[in-house]
């Protein structure tokens, strides 16, 4: 009779550790009517990212090296990491802006203001450079 008491508390803190924790997750990027996919990391930056959803931003050249949008309210980005060193098609916020970042090239320096919350295919990639100034929605799944 106690192996089950246990087992059950067991499976009660796995349920309550994986109720706190951010889940990775899918959001849509809508350029031109197309459909593309960004994903979103577990990571609380991301998961407060989402939580602004739907939005529209403006991308704009920022130099060769990436694309830039600006947001209306800074991103609450907790404790999360860094960018290592961001590669082609990383989805990433740059705190002291307070802007968004999709990285066109890769093997970029790393920043200890950038957060890493997801990233893009190609496909999404080239969309966002051909935007323009138009705008671009992001919007939840």
């Amino acid at each position: 009779m106690h192996k089950p008491v246990k087992h059950l508390a067991v499976a009660a803190a796995s349920i309550v550790v994986a109720v706190g924790s951010p889940a990775a997750q899918t959001i849509d990027m809508v350029v031109d009517g197309a459909i593309y996919a960004i994903e979103l990391n577990a990571s609380a930056a991301a998961e407060n990212f989402a939580k602004r959803l739907p939005m529209k931003v403006v991308w704009e050249d920022f130099g060769k090296l990436e694309r830039i949008a600006r947001l209306s309210e800074r991103l609450d980005v907790g404790r999360d990491p860094v960018v290592k060193s961001p590669v082609r098609g990383t989805f990433a916020y740059y705190v002291p802006w307070g802007n968004l970042c999709l990285f066109r090239i890769g093997g970029n320096a790393p920043s200890r203001d950038l957060v890493e919350l997801g990233a893009v295919d190609e496909t999404a990639l080239q969309a966002v450079i051909q935007s323009g100034g138009r705008e671009v929605e992001l919007r939840a799944r």
